[in-house]
């Protein structure tokens, strides 16, 4: 029975070695930025630089130093933007969850109201009368949340986004500097694929 690897050999579509190996490589983990690819892609002889960790480091690093030179008057427009942001996120959310909450409730009452004619079929009618009540979400006091957002100083505010983006950094640098080691090991390995496979046909 073909693999997905071996599938083209049994159909007589490939005959080389190499192209095989190739298409094998596809499975080691030095490969695994190209597993979303479709399979005739090239394997390349070098990997592409990934800089999405980097990017996003020099990111919170410029958002550091943006929020360490702010004035009293810039932490209170940032804290007071933040909190109306917050509040509208919490709106939309709970309106959202209200919306979520209706549907189910009105598939609730046709199921409670439909009565089927065989015993066993009802296993299933309580079954998704079960499923429905564990999809609702509690939708919780939103008055309560806003005022609480509402309540947050603008020095807490100040102290919790410094405190967020140390946190960031910290944990953005050590995966930029994973990413560029494995991009360094992929390229290593790719050197010594094609290495390997000359002469092979």
């Amino acid at each position: 029975m073909p693999t997905w690897y071996t599938e083209p050999i049994m159909d007589g579509k490939m005959t080389s070695a190499k192209d095989y190996i190739l298409r094998c490589a596809r499975e080691i983990d030095y490969l695994a930025f190209m597993r979303d690819e479709p399979m005739d892609t090239p394997i390349p002889e070098i990997r592409p630089d990934d800089t999405y960790y980097k990017d996003l480091y020099e990111k919170a690093k410029k958002e550091l130093s943006e929020l360490l030179v702010m004035d009293e008057n810039d932490i209170h427009r940032e804290a007071e933007k933040w909190r109306q942001d917050k509040i509208k996120s919490e709106k939309e959310f709970h309106e959202k969850l209200t919306l979520e909450n209706s549907r189910l409730t009105e598939m609730a009452k046709k199921l409670e109201a439909w009565q089927p004619k065989h015993d066993r079929i009802n296993e299933l009618r309580y079954f998704a009368i079960e499923q429905l009540g564990i999809s609702r979400e509690n939708t919780g006091n939103i008055e309560k949340e806003i005022k609480k957002i509402q309540s947050i100083p603008d020095d807490d505010w100040y102290r919790n986004q410094i405190n967020r983006l140390n946190d960031d950094i910290s944990y953005l640098r050590d995966q930029a500097t994973r990413q560029t080691m494995n991009v360094a090991l992929t390229n290593q390995w790719l050197k010594e694929l094609r290495e390997s496979l000359e002469g092979l046909e």
